[in-house]
């Protein structure tokens, strides 16, 4: 965990130096650039044993070369757009080396450019990022983490109100990982502005699918996949609770400012996370499905602190926020979840 606590050291250092930059445009771009740079060399520089899921990629990457798309040849449950991906890589001969540090880089790249754009707290942001578990899991779910980055790179034509290329991102993204369909609601949600009374239908409801939730989950599986669906048992409610939390706080120390459409949008989508994550407990895939929304609280997060006017208490929340989250960082990556810890580089 060493080169990782050394990352989140790196971001913290750059975040507290940069403050004296009076530009704030410039101010937020250093420390976007420099963190996310931090976090692209260690995806880069890591050994091939370090995230659980290489060790079907790899192969597949070598074995993507020689598979033609156009006759309906496929490569495991692979998508024919990252079979497409690794095949261009593999044909120019790129090393496993190089070709991990192309994942990384498409991967951090958007996401890096949208909270270059939106972030309030952009050294949060990127903090976030790495101690919630999106950073963990890029290391291991290489397609959904592509699919992810490329949706939430899709949020820049929401708010430009483009339609078409949104929904041409969220294609894009399907010929990574299909599960990315789901963020096609993210569109109409961010002119959703909900008001209170609007709650005595949605939490009751929620309530009705926690309890209803393992039959409507055979009952979607079935109808998604045409076939009897198993419980994968993840007692997956502690993250629940957290969401839960986050945007009840959210409604009470965030914006009141029903026209500003951007942080009612991270609100809606934080709902529509919880919605997803009421489910998690019956499956790790549908846990995973979350994360499209779920990567919104990088953003979320930082803008409510941000609407803070006592900078004691901002103080105070940065301070009980980041000690939270080392500790999940350190309860989940630490226990070497999906084999990213203990970290090697590849020349080790």
């Amino acid at each position: 965990m060493t080169v990782f606590y050394c990352l989140i050291l790196w971001v913290g250092t750059i975040s507290l130096f940069s403050i004296d930059i009076k530009n704030k445009q410039n101010r937020n771009k250093i420390v976007i650039v420099l963190g996310c740079f931090g976090i692209f060399l260690i995806q880069a520089l890591r050994a091939e044993t370090i995230g659980h899921d290489l060790i079907s990629y790899l192969p597949g990457y070598h074995m993507a070369e020689n598979i033609n798309i156009f006759t309906g040849e496929r490569l495991f449950n692979y998508e024919i757009g990252y079979i497409f991906f690794s095949q261009v890589f593999s044909k120019l001969n790129f090393s496993n080396q190089w070709y991990l540090a192309v994942v990384a880089l498409s991967i951090i790249g958007p996401i890096a450019y949208i909270w270059s754009k939106n972030s309030k707290m952009p050294g949060l942001s990127v903090f976030m990022y790495i101690t919630l578990g999106f950073f963990t899991f890029s290391f291991s779910g290489l397609r959904q983490s592509i699919a992810i980055a490329i949706v939430f790179f899709s949020f820049k034509y929401i708010q430009e109100k483009r339609l078409i290329k949104f929904l041409l991102c969220v294609a894009l993204a399907m010929l990574f990982h299909t599960t990315a369909i789901i963020f096609i609601f993210a569109y109409p949600l961010y002119y959703v502005s909900l008001k209170s009374i609007h709650f005595l239908f949605i939490i009751p409801s929620l309530i009705i699918i926690f309890i209803l939730k393992t039959k409507i989950f055979l009952l979607i599986y079935s109808l998604y996949r045409g076939m009897a669906g198993d419980i994968e048992a993840t007692n997956a409610y502690t993250m629940l609770i957290v969401m839960i939390l986050v945007l009840i706080l959210a409604y009470i120390f965030g914006s009141k400012d029903k026209q500003n459409k951007r942080f009612n949008s991270y609100k809606n989508y934080m709902l529509v996370a919880i919605l997803i994550q009421i489910f998690a407990s019956q499956s790790s895939v549908v846990m995973r499905a979350g994360y499209y929304y779920y990567l919104f609280i990088t953003l979320l997060i930082p803008e409510v602190i941000k609407n803070q006017r006592d900078p004691k208490v901002r103080i105070l929340i940065v301070g009980v926020l980041i000690l939270a989250l080392l500790y999940f960082f350190q309860k989940t990556t630490g226990n070497g979840y999906l084999d990213v810890s203990p970290y090697h580089f590849y020349w080790e």
